[in-house]
C-alpha cells in the first residue's frame, strides 16, 4: 500500500492511505528519519478478520474468495490494485461481503518508496510468501 508519513501534533507517526490510518509506535528512530513517502507492506497470513473499533484497520469489500483447506484467501481491491489476506476458514466470508481487516503493527513492514529500502521490519520469523500486490 503506499502511504504518506505524518508527524502528529502529539509527536505520534502515522502513516495514512485511502483507506486507512495506522499509528506506529515501533522503531520511531528509524521512522523519523525516513521519507514521508513509504510503502506499507505486510504478509497475507498476517492479516487479520477485525471488528469495527479495533485499531489500524481497513474496511472492504470483497472480490473473491478462494477456498484453500484450511484457509481462505480473500481478494479485495482499490483503485487499479488487488490485495490479498489469508484467513482462517473459521472465519467464514463471501464474494461481495463488507468485511473488517487488521493490519497487526508487529507484522508490518515499511519502504522507502523510492529506493524500495526497508525502513520499518518486523522481527524475523520462518521464510513465508510475501503479500501479494497485482494490477488490474
Amino acid at each position: 500500500f503506499d502511504v504518506n508519513k505524518r508527524v502528529t501534533s502529539d509527536g505520534s507517526i502515522e502513516v495514512s492511505h485511502d483507506l486507512f490510518t495506522h499509528t506506529i509506535t515501533t522503531q520511531m528512530d528509524a521512522l523519523e528519519e525516513a521519507p514521508d513517502r513509504l510503502t506499507l507492506g505486510i504478509r497475507p497470513n498476517d492479516i487479520e478478520a477485525a471488528s469495527r473499533g479495533d485499531s489500524a484497520i481497513v474496511e472492504t469489500e470483497i472480490d473473491v474468495v478462494e477456498p484453500m483447506g484450511d484457509v481462505n484467501y480473500v481478494y479485495f481491491s482499490h483503485g487499479d490494485q488487488t490485495y490479498t489476506a489469508s484467513l482462517a476458514v473459521e472465519e467464514y466470508v463471501e464474494r461481495s461481503e463488507s468485511i473488517v481487516l487488521q493490519f497487526p503493527e508487529s507484522r508490518v513492514y515499511l519502504f522507502d518508496r523510492e529506493s524500495g529500502n526497508a525502513v520499518v521490519h518486523p522481527p524475523e520469523r520462518s521464510s513465508q510468501s510475501a503479500v501479494r500486490q497485482t494490477n488490474s
